[in-house]
């Protein structure tokens, strides 16, 4: 429903005219590829946004013997608390740099994933449940909250 709802408002958007001139150009300049492009005059930084979107990508999806209801509630209230730290993770990396936090995640996704994972597989506790659910979007938002700006960085 909310696609097309910003389908409708985009629909109604003046472009502006740098952005019309953009794609004039575009048309009279042939096609060009812009990946081979960045890939040979930005090498290192090309495949450093590869992989920290690859890792971004690695978390699994547990198979779980706690029942579909239950599961929905616990991970509806994990979803929201993930919202409400995204900005304080990323505030933290304005005052200790953007480096510490994306250590901190990687290490943290290396070492405790699996355990998390396997232990989420068996637990039959909502309340062990939740609590490993928050460990891992814990450790999701050191990437999640400040992804953007690393890459862009």
């Amino acid at each position: 429903m909310l696609a097309i709802v910003v389908f409708w408002i985009r629909r109604g958007l003046v472009e502006p005219q740098s952005s019309k001139q953009t794609q004039e150009q575009a048309k009279q300049d042939g096609p060009k590829s812009e990946a081979i492009e960045l890939f040979s005059k930005h090498p290192q930084a090309a495949f450093t946004v590869i992989m920290l979107t690859a890792e971004g990508r690695l978390p699994l999806t547990p198979s779980s013997p706690i029942y579909k209801n239950t599961a929905t509630e616990i991970t509806t209230a994990a979803i929201f608390i993930f919202m409400l730290i995204q900005p304080a993770v990323g505030a933290l990396s304005d005052k200790i740099g953007r480096k510490p936090i994306m250590i901190a995640f990687g290490i943290c996704s290396v070492l405790l994933n699996v355990l998390i994972f396997n232990r989420l597989g068996t637990t039959t506790d909502a309340t062990t449940a939740f609590w490993l659910c928050m460990s891992g979007i814990i450790i999701v938002t050191g990437y999640t909250a400040i992804n953007a700006v690393v890459k862009a960085e």
